[in-house]
């Protein structure tokens, strides 16, 4: 069994389950994020957008 390759299918099923999730939050939070919110938001949509 490769675990690398497990962690990587299972890292991307995550990924596209929670790119539109994550969007519409982004979105809608944006008004009312702290600046650390603001840097944890900017993480999440370029990790979203690398696939």
């Amino acid at each position: 069994m490769d675990v690398n390759a497990t962690l990587s299918e299972r890292k991307s099923v995550l990924e596209r389950e929670e790119r539109g999730k994550v969007t519409v939050i982004v979105w809608h939070s944006t008004e009312f994020a702290s600046p650390a919110q603001r840097t944890g938001r900017a993480n999440h949509r370029g990790l979203l957008t690398f696939s």
